[in-house]
């Protein structure tokens, strides 16, 4: 059996899903994921609930047990192969496709949303919709991660997005109303604020044909489920300001700005 530790959001959390269920199915073994953590919400972390519940997945979880051996993500978070094993626990954030490029097509059918549970109606966006993600809240005052709202990113994202889709709609995607519609009043295009709960969000982002996504996890998956074959991706060349940036977290076919 192999057992993930999941923690942090919904991103971090597919993540994490992701590279276990690659690790399982080498090691021809049952994954299992822990969500101690999100169920304590310690002191010092930012709290967050168990989320792989909107997709068509198994709720299938075990505690770490005692004995059983830890492997540890590197502490740079830099992509490397590990050891294909039995009876491991996996504790990181695991951000890289390279960790479950073999099983693509599987974790498609995985995170296919369950709108039923999620309580909302299927829903479709138009042809030249653009999703764009502004994180604020646990961003703000951190000095570990770029604040894309102090560059020209998003500027210089949506002057990319003209040159291309005709007539653009973007639907901006925040958690913070007031800043996101004085910051984003300088497109003049046709515009919405999306305001909905975090799974929504996400659902509604994967919906969209192209999308500008921030140094998140996120808005980086809502990328990811965008099924639509000639979709437009601009990301974040930077996303931390301490460490290194490294090319395998990108996500594949994104711009970089």
């Amino acid at each position: 059996m192999i057992v993930v530790k999941l923690m942090g959001g919904i991103g971090n959390q597919m993540f994490q899903y992701a590279f276990g269920k690659s690790q399982a199915k080498k090691a021809n073994t049952d994954l299992k994921y822990d969500i101690q953590m999100l169920l304590e919400k310690p002191t010092g972390f930012t709290p967050y609930d168990y989320e792989l519940g909107i997709f068509k997945i198994p709720d299938s979880f075990s505690p770490k047990t005692p004995g059983v051996k830890v492997v540890y993500e590197v502490a740079d978070g830099k992509y490397q192969e590990y050891l294909v094993e039995n009876n491991v626990y996996y504790d990181g954030y695991w951000q890289s496709e390279l960790y479950f490029d073999d099983i693509l097509d599987e974790l498609k059918n995985d995170f296919i949303f369950n709108t039923k549970r999620m309580g909302i109606n299927t829903v479709a966006m138009g042809d030249n919709s653009v999703s764009i993600h502004a994180r604020r809240g646990d961003y703000l005052n951190n000095n570990f991660v770029v604040d894309l709202s102090s560059t020209d990113y998003y500027k210089k994202a949506v002057d990319k997005i003209k040159e291309t889709v005709k007539n653009p709609v973007f639907h901006i995607f925040s958690n913070n109303k007031i800043w996101a519609e004085e910051y984003f009043s300088f497109i003049e295009d046709e515009k919405y604020f999306e305001f909905n709960a975090t799974n929504v969000d996400l659902y509604l982002m994967s919906l969209c044909k192209h999308n500008i996504t921030a140094n998140s996890t996120f808005s980086w998956w809502g990328a990811w489920l965008n099924n639509n074959p000639d979709k437009i991706v601009i990301a974040p060349e930077k996303w931390f300001n301490t460490i290194p940036t490294y090319k395998e977290r990108q996500l594949r076919g994104s711009i970089l700005i």
